[in-house]
């Protein structure tokens, strides 16, 4: 890759299941993050839940050196890598166009949460920071009480923190699972949250979109 690329990859599902599920409007574009260390065959698996229904997914990992050198002592790489994710979307948009009128939606189902112990000592670490404010988008959070790596107490404590807060925000526990195992030991039950709350998240958008309508009319 050139200096400044990202190495990213972007799916269009194709036209038979898009009109399936959305019948002329615009598929969802929905953003994959890859964990630390995630290659792209695996994170594949994960994007083929949402092509599945029609939707469009770009697929992201951000590599190890950014994640945990430059993002914990306060360089901010991954600020940066965002805005060149949202400007593929926007290069894509005109393919999209072709197939739905209605305006690129896109629905985040992914959070990254990282949990950095030293951090604190240098700048506020990403777990406090989103806790503190949170995106008012709807929320879900897939985990296991017997996770090794990510205490499940943590991410009830921030569940519950959304909550307080009026963020709209669902959990499942699949209670035996290790540390990314989730869909790998329960693939049906995984892809049924997702799917889920993908209904939801567009359910939400549609209708935050009429009430916008209505008031422009008014």
């Amino acid at each position: 890759m050139a200096q400044g690329e990202i190495d990213y990859n972007i799916v269009f599902p194709d036209a038979v299941t898009s009109e399936r599920h959305w019948q002329k409007t615009k598929e969802p574009v929905v953003i994959l993050l890859g964990w630390a260390g995630c290659k792209d065959k695996h994170l594949s698996k994960y994007s083929s839940i949402y092509n599945e229904q029609g939707c469009v997914t770009l697929r992201y990992t951000a590599p190890l050196k950014t994640i945990f050198i430059s993002e914990s002592f306060g360089y901010k790489e991954l600020k940066s890598t965002a805005l060149k994710l949202l400007e593929i979307l926007y290069d894509y948009e005109p393919r999209a166009t072709i197939r739905a009128p209605r305006p690129l939606r896109c629905v985040r189902l992914v959070l990254r949460v990282i949990l950095y112990p030293l951090t604190k000592y240098i700048h506020k670490n990403h777990y406090d920071a989103v806790r503190e404010r949170p995106p008012g988008w709807p929320h879900l959070h897939l985990y296991s009480t017997a996770d090794q790596v990510i205490r499940h107490r943590d991410i009830e404590t921030f569940v519950d923190a959304l909550k307080q807060k009026g963020v709209p925000v669902e959990s499942f526990d699949f209670v035996s699972t290790p540390h990314v195992g989730h869909f790998r030991k329960f693939p049906e039950q995984y892809a049924l949250n997702c799917r889920n709350f993908l209904a939801a998240c567009v359910k939400d958008s549609e209708g935050s979109e009429m009430k916008r309508r209505r008031v422009q009319d008014q």
